[in-house]
């Protein structure tokens, strides 16, 4: 399958954004609008050495500071805006 790519400007802004499509997912899941499903997120960045000779593709991000991936860094440093917003909305 394609992939679907949407460029961002930053990692809070890709972490709302696969928040609000995880949510999204389980929305259409929970009103039988998508029967089943299977799926995955993360975030990618465009490397120009992205096989270590010399060609560029598409990568998985890491920090280079740390060497944490996406979903570890945002559990980290990022809130689930997701549950916080249900958790202040009541909702289960």
């Amino acid at each position: 399958m394609k992939p679907f790519n949407i460029p961002i400007r930053s990692l809070e802004e890709a972490n709302l954004l696969l928040d609000v499509l995880a949510a999204y997912d389980v929305f259409q899941y929970e009103n039988n609008i998508k029967p089943d499903f299977c799926n995955a997120g993360g975030l990618v960045v465009w490397n120009l050495d992205a096989d270590g000779e010399g060609n560029p593709g598409w990568v998985d991000w890491h920090d280079e500071e740390t060497d944490e991936g996406f979903d570890d860094w945002r559990r980290e440093n990022l809130p689930d805006r997701y549950t916080e917003i249900k958790k202040e909305e009541g909702m289960k």
